[in-house]
């Protein structure tokens, strides 16, 4: 297993999940809005380094689309225990990332099988995870006004 610079920088995003979750179930939303805000840069420089260092790993290429999904289902739950959202919107997005995290791995799977450590992180699956992250956190912020009120205060 090669754990290198990117791989780093993912694992820390992968600690950083039961933080926020604690961060939104003890209602420390803006220290919880920052971590995310962290990890989302995180997830940015990780990729840079990994295209521009050819430095992509068999573990990137699993790790990296599964922080991701821990990090937005594990705020879809917190804000569900809460009530700050609905328990169908929770259900309906913790479903559909384990789906597309399903997806992800499939595709990446197969790619590694195949030798192609360049182009394993980069599956159709994985762009439309990054491409759709934007929009599920808008969902959140929207549907939960006093969360937002509370992050920007």
């Amino acid at each position: 297993m090669n754990i290198n610079v990117p791989n780093f920088i993912t694992l820390g995003r992968v600690l950083s999940v039961p933080v926020v979750f604690w961060l939104l179930l003890t209602g420390q939303a803006k220290a919880a809005f920052l971590i995310f805000v962290a990890a989302g840069i995180s997830d940015a420089v990780d990729g840079y380094l990994a295209k521009r260092f050819d430095s992509r790993t068999e573990l990137g290429a699993y790790l990296d689309p599964l922080a991701d999904k821990l990090l937005i289902v594990s705020i879809y739950i917190a804000l569900g225990v809460r009530g700050e959202i609905p328990l169908w919107l929770v259900i309906a997005v913790v479903s559909r990332d384990f789906l597309i995290l399903s997806g992800d791995l499939n595709v990446s799977g197969r790619r590694l099988e195949a030798g192609d450590f360049h182009h394993a992180d980069a599956g159709s699956f994985h762009e439309i995870n990054h491409s759709d992250d934007g929009c599920v956190l808008l969902a959140v912020l929207t549907t939960a006004d006093p969360l937002v009120a509370m992050a920007l205060a």
